[in-house]
């Protein structure tokens, strides 16, 4: 994290705290945006709105949030019913990691969401697992199928390059 001088948060320590924070609230400006207009990294903007907005919010620190909050719950609402809805289409196309990359999306939408309403407390880290060694089994078994008449090496080099794109994300090896 940006930390001012004294290892504070950089935003928090800021005297335009309650003007950042109102912008945050309402969108619509880019971290960068509203770190050049008040002097301040992107970087610490970003962090401050992840990490001390919620809680400031919650405390009841930000002036006129309560004008803010039924447009804040309805924006992230639409966005984790969007990252769903987007994550089924792909799904749907058989674009599975693309389907997952919805999930996680739609995960930390949920999470905000519950920070937002104060169901989650905004220290917490959650961090969800999605196990999915039965659907890659599924699909190199529909990739191998589908490779039938191949030489084995190249169905085993399928395989192979699946299961490291399960480990690592990417294709690469582990």
């Amino acid at each position: 994290m940006t930390y001012g001088v004294g290892g504070k948060c950089q935003v928090c320590a800021h005297p335009e705290i309650e003007t950042i924070d109102a912008e945050l609230v309402i969108g619509g400006e880019s971290y960068a945006a509203i770190g050049k207009k008040h002097g301040a990294a992107a970087l610490a903007i970003a962090r401050h709105a992840r990490k001390h907005l919620p809680r400031r919010l919650a405390a009841g620190l930000v002036p006129n949030a309560a004008a803010f909050s039924d447009d804040v719950v309805t924006l992230v609402q639409r966005h984790v019913a969007r990252a769903w809805y987007l994550s089924q289409k792909a799904e749907a196309k058989g674009d599975l990691s693309v389907a997952l990359s919805g999930v996680r999306t739609g995960l930390r939408g949920a999470a905000l969401l519950a920070r937002v309403l104060g169901e989650l407390p905004p220290e917490q880290t959650t961090n969800v697992h999605i196990n999915a060694t039965i659907e890659l089994k599924a699909i190199i078994a529909t990739i191998t199928d589908a490779l039938g008449d191949q030489p084995p090496i190249l169905r085993q080099r399928v395989a192979a390059a699946l299961m490291a794109h399960a480990r690592t994300g990417d294709g690469r090896a582990a």
